[in-house]
């Protein structure tokens, strides 16, 4: 493989040198080279600098839709003699929302990366419509995600079942209380997650059905991250809406309780997300260990 096609396709990518230098391990002049080089070769100028960006010109937006489909093309090979050879190498390029990405995820890559050390992991986290994003600008391969927007050139597959729950930190007044109805919920302060996050389409959907609005609640706060809400939590007193799969460690310490509310459940499905058509190689690879891997939990 021609390296130049590769620190091409991640200075498009990314829109910065410094970035491609970055993820290729070289240095920043490296990749100025490397671009000159095919520039030359070619005839025509592949980039132009906007302020710290570089951005495509119409002959690099040609140019990186076949570079894509060769890199695409002699990773399946690598890929598909690997296989034969029963060992792996390559990149997993993987995106993953908040809950997912933060709580579930890091311990299944660990374990396979034991299994297939010659593979390079990167992982993005960001809420569900930027995965998706991502996804279409082919910037990673495969996606995690809470909830979907259910856009057509993606392919969605439901691998793990999770539950929303009510949570408050053991100094809210409502910490000895069991239950709560949803009337009485009204009245609560609430921090709930940011919009485009795939936890608040859930939370908002429920609460659809039963004919409450989210800008009917009392919300003081939006934040970006599960951490952040729980942090929010110690020093206030709100309701916050948290993956049960997020809390393991405060509920046994009793910093946090889960608060139930009558009549009432949020259950979701995490799902894995990729580009409708060929999905093959080291991501499908991850994808087949994560389901045996969850079989085990």
């Amino acid at each position: 493989m021609d390296f130049r096609l590769k620190i091409f396709c991640s200075a498009a990518e990314h829109k910065s040198f410094t970035k491609a230098a970055q993820l290729n391990f070289i240095t920043q002049p490296a990749v100025t080279k490397n671009i000159k080089e095919l520039e030359g070769e070619l005839g025509v100028s592949l980039f132009e600098r906007k302020n710290a960006r570089v951005e495509l010109t119409q002959a690099g937006k040609v140019y990186y839709e076949y570079a894509q489909q060769l890199l695409k093309v002699y990773e399946e090979a690598q890929f598909k003699v690997n296989e034969l050879k029963g060992s792996f190498n390559g990149r997993l390029n993987i995106g993953a929302s908040t809950t997912i990405g933060q709580y579930i995820l890091p311990r299944v890559l660990a374990e396979f990366k034991q299994k297939h050390p010659q593979i390079i992991i990167q992982m993005l986290n960001a809420n569900t419509e930027e995965i998706e994003k991502e996804l279409q600008e082919s910037k990673i391969d495969l996606g995690f995600i809470e909830g979907h927007s259910g856009k057509s050139s993606l392919k969605y597959e439901p691998v793990m079942d999770d539950e929303i729950v009510a949570v408050v930190h053991r100094n809210h007044p409502l910490f000895a209380q069991e239950e709560i109805s949803i009337n009485e919920l009204k009245e609560q302060d609430f921090v709930l997650r940011e919009n485009g996050s795939g936890s608040l389409d859930v939370i908002a959907d429920i609460f659809n059905k039963n004919q409450i609005r989210l800008k009917d609640l009392k919300v003081q706060a939006q934040l970006g991250s599960t951490e952040s809400i729980k942090t929010f939590l110690e020093y206030s007193n709100c309701i916050g809406f948290l993956s049960i799969h997020s809390l393991k460690n405060e509920l046994l310490s009793g910093k946090f309780k889960v608060l139930e509310i009558e009549n009432f459940s949020i259950k979701r499905q995490f799902n894995a997300v990729y580009m409708h058509g060929n999905f093959d190689g080291i991501p499908k690879l991850f994808l087949d260990f994560f389901y045996m891997y969850n079989k085990k939990l």
